[in-house]
């Protein structure tokens, strides 16, 4: 009805209006979602996904002008290596990409809807760089905000800290299996290539998918070694002979792409962008088109916003380091890479590589380290990191004695970052909805030491907590001069504010 989408006209119009927040003519001048109305990354996001569909039905193209901006603008300055952006809900200065817990980073909504805009940017154009992103954000950020058991989501998924599954209703809680959802209608593609119906196969996993043509149904079948190996097989099958331009486009994680084809008689041409199509007029049924590509353990440079650190990947997964499945490693604050080598998957089930790792003293001998793919790392509750100290990078001098070592308190809580990693933004809480009789905080080093003067620095305060209750008492420091040793009171924060555990003053 050209009535809706005048009143849709009327709304983007009025993103400009002199009063207004300037949203297309800031995109169309080249600023960045920084800089655009209130910065809030899924509701920027959205409005960008408003405007393709906008663009779809009224036929003019100039929608997507500033959208292609916008999009551009978040892979070259506020795309997280994993595939999402924002932190607290909103994008950042560009490279400003925190990547820890308290920091709120990659929030479901944000990484679906981006997911979203991409789709919708690959319709309109076929350009590779869309499906690439896609590819990236799915196998990444995405999977890794789902509970392997299916039904707990993640809100934030940090790159560094443990994640924070929760099963309660959220906005995230409905993205999630929307963005799970989503990714899967992007495997199989149709689209026209000169002059015949064609068929992009994006996806490299075991699959199978029913192909309406106009000389009837091709089924397209997928037996693959991915993601451990980068061989597969495609079959397919049809009543009749039929007409078919097949496009296997070339990963962007890999360096060779070769596909032959057996059973037909099929015309191979190479795209520029290294993409290979097959097309012929007589497919036979029962043709067997075999894909081969390089897989292969990388390192990525944390550029500009993790200076001095480095990732590994493998194809388009991230990897990461848990903590869970390293015991006796280094714990994550103090986990560096000890050299960039060569490794392939480990036998087993699901993507796990042994890649040598030191901790604090970087002269010590590496230690052999699990990693896995990011959205596998932390299911059982460890910490994780993704980007870790590149190989020769120390750890950083702290002037805190208790800096890096071993902490520990009364309750897990819900917060998964640190006390003591030199980092102001990464903090923890014993907070499980329950009043304790009493809660620690405890930092156990390696070997004795002699302390002049300890510090108390007040940490987070929330409208429901964050503060002691001193109503019973002052807060007491305590130490512990050996194992199992009893516990001796050595001071008191007499300055402490007297509340209580319903009212705080700080």
């Amino acid at each position: 009805d050209e009535r809706y989408l005048d009143f849709a006209r009327y709304i983007v119009k009025s993103w400009d209006e002199p009063n207004g927040p300037g949203i297309l003519s800031r995109l169309t001048a080249g600023k960045g979602l920084d800089e655009v109305g209130n910065a809030k990354a899924y509701e920027m996001l959205s409005n960008l996904v408003g405007l393709c569909e906008l663009a779809r039905a009224t036929g003019d193209r100039a929608f997507l002008d500033p959208v292609v901006h916008a999009w551009n603008d978040v892979v070259k300055n506020r795309l997280y290596l994993t595939g999402s952006a924002s932190a607290a809900e909103h994008f950042r200065k560009a490279h400003e990409l925190p990547h820890g817990v308290a920091d709120h980073i990659g929030e479901v909504c944000v990484t679906t809807t981006w997911i979203q805009l991409s789709m919708q940017l690959l319709r309109f154009t076929g350009e590779r760089k869309y499906a690439d992103e896609i590819e990236r954000s799915a196998y990444n950020h995405l999977a890794a905000a789902q509970h392997p058991a299916g039904s707990d989501w993640c809100y934030y998924t940090a790159l560094e800290g443990r994640k924070q599954y929760d099963a309660h209703i959220t906005c995230c809680h409905s993205s999630g299996p929307r963005g799970m959802a989503m990714v899967v209608q992007e495997a199989y593609l149709t689209t026209e290539r000169d002059g015949r119906e064609a068929l992009i196969v994006e996806t490299r996993e075991t699959s199978k998918a029913t192909v309406p043509l106009p000389s009837g149904e091709v089924v397209v079948e997928q037996t693959s070694e991915f993601p451990r190996a980068g061989r597969s097989t495609l079959t397919l099958r049809a009543a009749k002979p039929f007409s078919l331009a097949l496009v296997i486009p070339k990963p962007w994680w890999t360096s060779r792409l070769t596909v032959s084809s057996r059973g037909s008689s099929a015309e191979l041409n190479v795209q520029p962008d290294g993409s290979i199509v097959l097309a012929s007029d007589a497919w036979q049924s029962g043709t067997e088109i075999q894909i081969n590509h390089d897989l292969e353990l990388k390192t990525v440079d944390g550029g500009v916003s993790n200076p001095e650190r480095r990732a590994m990947t493998w194809g388009p997964f991230v990897l990461a380091y848990d903590e869970a499945r390293n015991p006796g490693g280094p714990p994550v604050r103090l986990v560096g890479l000890a050299a960039v080598v060569k490794a392939e998957p480990e036998p087993g089930d699901g993507l796990t590589f042994r890649l040598p790792v030191v901790g604090k003293d970087s002269s010590a001998a590496p230690f052999p380290a699990v990693f896995v793919p990011f959205a596998d790392a932390g299911a059982t509750g460890g910490a994780l990191r993704v980007w870790l100290r590149a190989p020769g990078v120390a750890v950083k001098p702290a002037d805190s004695l208790l800096a890096y070592a071993e902490e520990s308190r009364s309750r897990p809580g819900n917060m998964g970052g640190s006390i003591n990693d030199g980092d102001v933004s990464s903090f923890v809480v014993t907070f499980n909805g329950r009043k304790p009789k009493e809660d620690w905080y405890a930092v156990t080093l390696p070997e004795p030491v002699a302390i002049r003067r300890v510090v108390f620095r007040h940490g987070k305060t929330f409208h429901d907590g964050g503060w002691f209750d001193a109503s019973q008492g002052k807060p007491r420091v305590q130490i512990q001069r050996q194992a199992d040793a009893p516990w001796e009171t050595i001071g008191e924060l007499a300055d402490y504010p007297a509340v209580d555990a319903v009212r705080g003053d700080l």
